[in-house]
């Protein structure tokens, strides 16, 4: 949603990716090509996802994965299906070679012998990585993706995508950055690709391979997922392999869906391009449940809506759709809430933003949710082990002086929904007496709610929240303890 929280992140990692491969990438601009999987703060743990393919696109802008300009049909939903497709006319006999660019600085020769059916690749360099490296052999009788690792470090995986393919993405088993490139097989029905990891990379690994030919998602072993369209752009949800994303010509953006990363808040998936000078061309999609009737989004007042529809997947879930325009300095998707009507109610959901604990600096996303008037604040950050710590706020029927509760342990940080702005915050202990120093807070207000969150820290080890003392716009001073 937006504003996203690790947006101004992303935007870091990107330019710091581009900087490491100056060589490669010296006519990319990091802030052009934004590719995101939204599902609240998830980029932390991205792997497969979001931050990490966002960077495989810049990576690869001009070497990546948009192989060609596919136009799906407009609405056409695509149901889930196992099949594989038939093989397309190959002309070409013998061993068909073709040097893929890396995305990087360097090129990677691939074979395919077409009487044999098998797969190989050499590596530029010395020694051992001059031989070539056997990755497979293809089935007879069906297109289909194959791909296996050539080098661990750096990583370089080497793979082919039937040549209908319009782009693929990658799915990567840790949040790193990626490159890829790829080239025709000419008279094979085939395309080669590559994907190329950092070179600290050891032990990360290409698990799966999305990839369209511009009316449907597929995965590396031929699966369907569902997906709906409008114009160039895509929405899908595999359900199996719990991802949630978009495809447009310029590329990927991706979301994990398993229950792992579950926070209770529909997952969201952004893929943002500058269009020129003055404007961001945004494409968002928002995963919401089966039979969601009545959608709608409001907008940051800097965002412009150009189309938007709105298509079950199958019977399990239903996606919205959205191109937005938003200047090209604006943070986030341009959306600011989420509306929709199911079997259980009327449900509105915003995002207010991030707020930063003073003194540690974690993140923690704000979220107002709504059922048929019934308003709770999420509060989203990530454990060290990149789970999900969900903290919910009841903010219905808030007493003039709010609610508190801790959102981080040991009382290193606490949360508060007030019915005011806050203009002044101090913070007690358990005595009453004041946290100074380096205690610091921090707040936003929730979208469409009526409720000011606060984030307060006393700044420094070993000192604990226990009261927050407020004086709101009004003039009038509040002391607010745990319930």
């Amino acid at each position: 949603m937006s504003p996203d929280i690790f947006e101004d992140e992303l935007r870091g990692q990107l330019r710091s990716a581009a900087d490491a491969e100056a060589g490669a990438f010296l006519d990319i601009d990091t802030a052009s090509v934004i590719g995101s999987g939204a599902r609240i703060i998830r980029r932390r743990r991205m792997a497969a996802a979001g931050g990490t393919l966002a960077l495989a696109v810049v990576a690869g802008l001009g070497a990546w994965a948009v192989l060609a300009q596919g136009t799906p049909d407009a609405l056409d939903e695509v149901p889930a299906t196992q099949s594989g497709t038939p093989t397309p006319s190959a002309t070409a006999t013998g061993v068909v070679e073709a040097r893929v660019p890396d995305g990087a600085k360097g090129t990677v020769l691939v074979r395919l012998d077409t009487d044999r059916r098998t797969l190989s690749a050499e590596l530029p360099g010395g020694g051992a990585q001059d031989r070539a490296v056997e990755v497979g052999t293809l089935s007879a009788g069906r297109s289909e993706v194959l791909y296996g690792r050539v080098s661990e470090d750096p990583l370089v995986v080497v793979g082919v995508l039937p040549a209908g393919a319009t782009s693929f993405s990658p799915v990567i088993s840790e949040q790193r950055g990626v490159s890829t490139g790829d080239a025709e097989l000419a008279g094979t029905g085939y395309r080669a690709f590559v994907v190329r990891g950092q070179r600290e990379d050891r032990g990360t690994e290409v698990t799966d391979v999305y990839w369209t030919d511009g009316r449907a998602v597929r995965t590396a072993d031929g699966r369907t997922v569902e997906s709906a369209a409008m114009g160039d752009r895509i929405a899908y949800h595999d359900q199996q392999g719990g991802m949630f994303g978009v495809v447009t010509p310029e590329g990927w953006g991706n979301v994990p869906t398993s229950d792992d990363t579950d926070t209770g808040l529909p997952p969201e998936a952004l893929m943002g391009v500058r269009r020129d000078a003055s404007a961001m061309d945004t494409t968002y999609a928002v995963l919401l449940p089966p039979g969601a009737e009545d959608v709608s989004v409001d907008l940051a007042p800097d965002a412009t809506l150009e189309d938007s529809t709105t298509s079950a997947l199958g019977d399990r879930a239903t996606v919205m759709l959205a191109r937005l325009t938003t200047p090209p300095e604006s943070e986030g998707s341009g959306v600011t809430q989420v509306h929709w009507t199911d079997a259980t109610g009327r449900h509105d959901v915003g995002h207010a933003g991030a707020l930063t604990t003073p003194g540690s600096g974690v993140e923690i996303g704000v979220y107002g949710v709504t059922l048929d008037g019934a308003t709770t604040v999420h509060l989203v950050r990530f454990d060290d082990a990149g789970r999900p710590v969900v903290t919910d706020v009841d903010a219905s029927d808030l007493p003039a002086e709010g609610r508190l509760v801790e959102c981080l342990p040991d009382g290193g940080a606490v949360c508060a929904a007030l019915p005011d702005e806050a203009k002044d915050i101090t913070l007690l202990d358990v005595l009453g007496r004041e946290l100074g120093g380096q205690a610091g807070w921090d707040q936003v207000d929730v979208p469409g709610a009526g409720v000011h969150v606060v984030v307060a820290s006393p700044g420094a080890e070993g000192l604990a929240v226990a009261q927050l003392r407020w004086t709101g716009v009004d003039g009038r001073t509040h002391t607010l303890g745990f319930e």
